[in-house]
């Protein structure tokens, strides 16, 4: 490690040696008027790019903006949809309890001999049964 940090030193030396005028001195940059508007001309690049990134990054903003607003209503259509699904299954509950009801009712209507229809109804049925049935033997 030592060899290779004296050999750059030495390398530099060197170097700076051939820069030297005879005088001693070094040499006057050849480019000193070309620097500047070199310099210049980097800082506009770099003022430019700046303003980009800003811009950039303004938009990434309203867009985080625009996400964050349409997920916020995405939340809460999501809560009225759960709410709407609660609603529904508490009457289908409902709905399925008075069905069980009814289909134990009549269950026990049947099974004591009562129908459900009336003997009115009964009779009314048998009457139309028995025309339909002469109905179909007056054709054959």
């Amino acid at each position: 490690m030592r060899r290779v940090m004296n050999a750059a030193l030495f390398c530099a030396v060197n170097i700076e040696r051939i820069r030297m005028n005879p005088t001693g001195t070094p040499p006057l940059p050849d480019v000193h008027e070309d620097t500047e508007p070199a310099s210049k001309m980097h800082l506009k690049h770099l003022a430019e790019s700046i303003q980009e990134l800003w811009a950039k990054a303004r938009r990434v903003s309203d867009l985080l903006l625009q996400v964050r607003a349409e997920n916020a209503q995405l939340k809460t259509r999501n809560a009225e949809l759960e709410r709407s699904e609660r609603e529904i299954k508490s009457r289908l509950e409902q709905r399925e309890q008075e069905l069980h009801k009814l289909r134990i009712e009549l269950v026990q209507l049947q099974s004591n001999g009562n129908s459900i229809y009336s003997k009115e109804e009964k009779d009314e049925l048998r009457t139309k049964i028995k025309e339909l049935i002469s109905k179909i033997n007056s054709r054959l």
